[in-house]
């Protein structure tokens, strides 16, 4: 079955569709998965937003890896073991999720938005850039240095 999407929840320019890549499954954990999705939805606006802001240009960011249940994780080469993709509340209501995006190189240099994201995110999560394929993840859910991957 396919996950709820509730439209009022969509934000300007995400859907939990596009945000969570993979059915959410409808068991008893699709209401905090669907709310990690929601949570990581909004956290993609406003990482669009202050790009764009930083830029003075609309700059496009595409989600390209949300929620992966633990069969998906298994098979995704370099996957962490316990990754934050795939989404869950832990002990303490603590929410762990994250999300890979790229942007649009044509508009701003990604090495420049990564610069500009070790200036505002860093120390409010989990920021990864890789520049091979431009490439990011964001984790608002733990508290780790910033890094580049295979620079």
């Amino acid at each position: 079955m396919d996950m709820i999407i509730n439209p009022m929840f969509s934000s300007r320019n995400f859907s939990l569709k596009e945000i969570s890549h993979r059915p959410i499954p409808m068991d008893s954990e699709a209401l905090w998965l669907e709310a990690c999705g929601y949570f990581q939805m909004g956290i993609m606006q406003m990482i669009r937003d202050l790009i764009s802001k930083k830029f003075g240009v609309d700059v496009p960011i595409t989600p390209t890896s949300g929620y992966r249940n633990p069969t998906i994780n298994e098979a995704t080469p370099g996957a962490a073991k316990n990754s934050l993709h795939m989404w869950r509340i832990a002990e303490g209501m603590q929410l762990y999720c994250a999300c890979d995006f790229t942007v649009d190189g044509s508009k701003v240099d990604p090495k420049k938005v990564y610069e500009f994201l070790v200036e505002v995110l860093g120390g409010f999560g989990e920021l990864i850039y890789y520049p091979k394929d431009h490439h990011f993840h964001y984790s608002a859910s733990v508290k780790k240095e910033p890094f580049i991957q295979g620079g």
